[in-house]
């Protein structure tokens, strides 16, 4: 007598990661090297792709390269490069964050703070909080003409927001607390484009949630690869 095996329990026995492999490389080698990863594997008792991984994290190490860096007293991972690789493009609007007149960036500041006081405690509170105060030292670079530090903190800005949007939701990416969340920050979002007069597609980056997952997720696979062993609080 055979058992047959749920393939939902298969899936719930392997072992759970906060950076799934869902890439695909092929390249070719020689048979003595070939030979050298078999023998590198069994003696670490280890896929091959552990051997490879772990030989790359010796090279980061003495190389000094990471994606960590730090932005006044923040740990920060994500890059201008990566928003604009999660969407398709730099957003209009961080790009005027990044390059445009400050004293639009300003007003910007002053109305997310407004919108922000008056929002239900929790998180759109603390998420509008955190995207004014990094906005507002973007400001403050712009004024001493610091381009560098000033994408430094509207970047940062990204970051700690769609890291608070993707906490919000997990586990359930695809339930109702997606959508709730993404109706309240889209309420929030809509009120502070009609107090600026713009249209409110403009900031549908902040409630774009297959955006902001994506960014959430590079944030904490690379904070995983520098902070081995340890969780994010």
């Amino acid at each position: 007598m055979t058992m047959k095996k749920d393939k939902k329990d298969w899936r719930q026995m392997g072992r759970p990661t906060q950076n799934p492999r869902t890439e695909q490389i092929g390249f070719r080698v020689s048979p003595a090297e070939l030979a050298d990863l078999q023998l590198c594997a069994e003696a670490l008792g280890k896929p091959r792709v552990e051997v490879l991984v772990e030989g790359m994290k010796l090279i980061k190490e003495k190389l000094g390269l990471t994606w960590q860096r730090r932005v006044g007293d923040v740990e920060c991972y994500l890059t201008a490069q990566d928003i604009s690789k999660a969407c398709g493009s730099m957003p209009e609007l961080l790009r005027e964050c990044i390059e445009g007149d400050a004293d639009r960036l300003r007003r910007l500041v002053e109305v997310i703070q407004l919108h922000g006081r008056a929002a239900d405690a929790g998180y759109p509170y603390e998420m509008l909080r955190l995207l004014a105060r990094e906005l507002f030292e973007a400001w403050r670079r712009a004024q001493h003409d610091i381009p560098t530090e000033r994408e430094e903190h509207v970047v940062l800005a990204m970051e700690l927001y769609a890291r608070g949007y993707r906490d919000q939701i997990l586990p359930d990416r695809d339930g109702w607390r997606a959508d709730t969340v993404r109706d309240r920050m889209k309420a929030y979002f809509d009120a502070i484009s009609e107090t600026l007069g713009r249209d409110a597609t403009d900031f549908a980056i902040f409630y774009d949630t297959e955006r902001l997952l994506a960014l959430g997720d590079l944030w904490e696979s690379r904070w995983h690869d520098a902070h081995e062993g340890e969780w994010p609080i």
